[in-house]
């Protein structure tokens, strides 16, 4: 038995590198495509590889059976999150998301984050970005996700005039994935809706703060 899980995983792994390059080579290219100088290529592509690092690991974990989504969001916007209090909330049901879907939500919360570092949210002093979720179970392997981020105390924003690789990846980056964003005086909302294979759920929710770390 521990010979036929050794191969599986084996066989997992390679899968997962595979995937992983391609989606490197696609970055790559990409970032290059869209940044107007190579200072700014290397500052994006940078950012966006460690938030696929962060997601390869919590996959790895367990051992390629997918991600805590509650630790995804918790480290994939660590790095990100201004100082001072109550910068960001997030809030719902823990639950394993499978390797894919950790990947995609992981570059999609990246580019939003870094979008309100620059324009929303944290470009300000006060304002909080919250991050809520909710998985309703289709049947025994397959939920309803949907995921929302909500920003408020921002500068006044709209929907911008030309689509650039962050905004791609926010709207289409995510696989068999529902998103729409609104742009309103208030602050942008994105809601992520995707149908996701879920082997694991804790029904306990909780409720996290990211301003002490």
């Amino acid at each position: 038995l521990g010979e036929l899980q050794l191969e599986q995983l084996n066989v997992e792994l390679r899968h997962r590198l595979k995937n992983t390059f391609a989606v490197i080579a696609g970055l790559v290219s990409q970032s290059a495509r869209y940044s107007p100088d190579v200072q700014s290529f290397a500052s994006a592509l940078s950012g966006r590889l460690a938030a696929m690092g962060i997601a390869m690991d919590l996959v790895a974990t367990r051992s390629f059976l997918g991600a805590s989504l509650n630790d995804l969001v918790v480290d994939t916007l660590k790095p990100l999150v201004p100082p001072g209090a109550s910068r960001v909330t997030i809030q719902g049901a823990d639950g394993i998301v499978p390797g894919d879907v950790a990947n995609a939500l992981a570059l999609t919360l990246h580019e939003l984050g870094t979008n309100a570092i620059k324009y929303g949210a944290w470009s300000q002093e006060k304002g909080p970005v919250r991050i809520s979720w909710t998985f309703d179970r289709l049947n025994d392997d397959e939920s309803v996700f949907e995921l929302v981020w909500d920003e408020k105390g921002g500068p006044p924003v709209s929907e911008p005039e030309r689509r650039g690789l962050g905004s791609l990846l926010i709207d289409s980056g995510f696989p068999s994935a529902k998103v729409e964003r609104t742009f309103s005086v208030d602050g942008v909302v994105c809601r992520i809706t995707a149908v996701v294979k879920q082997t694991t759920t804790r029904r306990t929710r909780g409720r996290r703060t990211l301003q002490s770390i």
